[in-house]
């Protein structure tokens, strides 16, 4: 499903946005593309990963429609121990590369609620792939901190999945 990422939220087109995404998530309606105003070509798409199943899901999902197979990929997470992410990272950016896109990946010290957003503007995103989780119905729980966050302030396009 596409979607305009500013419309849904901003001119209350629709009368409570936030449960329409949950609906959509748990009707099983995956991947949402989140898109902004114009049109804006898709080179670079940053990869948030956390090393949980939703966010692999969300990256494989990326990696197999193959919307963007030009796009050069960067595989970031944040916060845990620095050589247990590099692993992960490092194993995330290896099945990547397999599928054919160039990767590469970086590990963020921080929060990924605060600084995701500002890491994928001074790295140049054109697009942020995201996971969310199905553990509960409620709409924070469906999309997780982070990626309720991104949604909802995120200035370039998302690819949401699960």
């Amino acid at each position: 499903m596409v979607f305009g990422l500013r419309s849904l939220f901003e001119f209350d087109i629709l009368p409570d946005p936030h449960d329409a995404l949950a609906r959509l998530v748990q009707a099983g309606v995956r991947p949402l593309v989140a898109v902004t105003k114009g049109h804006n070509p898709i080179h670079k798409a940053l990869v948030a990963y956390s090393g949980s199943m939703e966010s692999a899901k969300a990256m494989k999902r990326f990696v197999q429609v193959r919307l963007w197979p030009d796009a050069r990929l960067r595989i970031v997470t944040c916060e845990p121990p620095r050589d247990e992410a590099e692993k992960f990272v490092g194993d995330a950016g290896e099945y990547c590369r397999a599928h054919g896109f160039d990767v590469d990946e970086a590990y963020l010290p921080e929060s990924p609620k605060s600084h995701l957003l500002p890491y994928a503007e001074a790295w140049g995103a054109d697009l942020i792939v995201i996971g969310n989780s199905a553990k509960n119905l409620l709409l924070r729980q469906i999309f997780g901190e982070t990626a309720l966050h991104v949604i909802r302030h995120s200035d370039r396009p998302l690819f949401l999945a699960q």
